[in-house]
């Protein structure tokens, strides 16, 4: 029965926010995640750095999530580079994204790591 506000506050306290689904770990800086649970629609955030190197072979491997997603709405990715490289072009790019994990190409060999972020439920 809840007639105002005060009795909303008091429903969440009665309800931890862990039983209503609201979990995250944020331990990890290469991956962490926030899961937002049924109160705002199984809302996912999660993200991370991956440290990685171009040499002779063209990066391209996977990177998994902390937790995985029901359906997966956006993955970013920003390159870190410690130089510009100078030829003027740059071949990065997600290869393929499911809700375990993305692939993740690069033929730059500036490029020493990535950082991304995913959002979804």
């Amino acid at each position: 029965n809840i007639k105002n506000g005060q009795d909303v506050v008091k429903a969440l306290g009665d309800e931890t926010l862990q039983s209503l689904g609201v979990r995250y770990d944020l331990s990890n800086p290469n991956a962490w995640y926030v899961s937002f649970g049924k109160l705002f629609g199984g809302l996912i955030i999660q993200g991370g750095r991956v440290n990685i190197t171009v040499g002779r072979n063209i990066y391209n491997d996977d990177t998994v999530y902390p937790i995985a997603f029901n359906n997966l709405q956006s993955v970013n990715i920003i390159n870190i580079a410690d130089i510009l490289d100078q030829d003027g072009w740059v071949t990065s790019a997600i290869k393929s994204i499911t809700n375990l994990k993305f692939t993740y190409m690069t033929a730059q060999n500036s490029v020493t790591g990535i950082s991304w972020i995913a959002i979804g439920n």
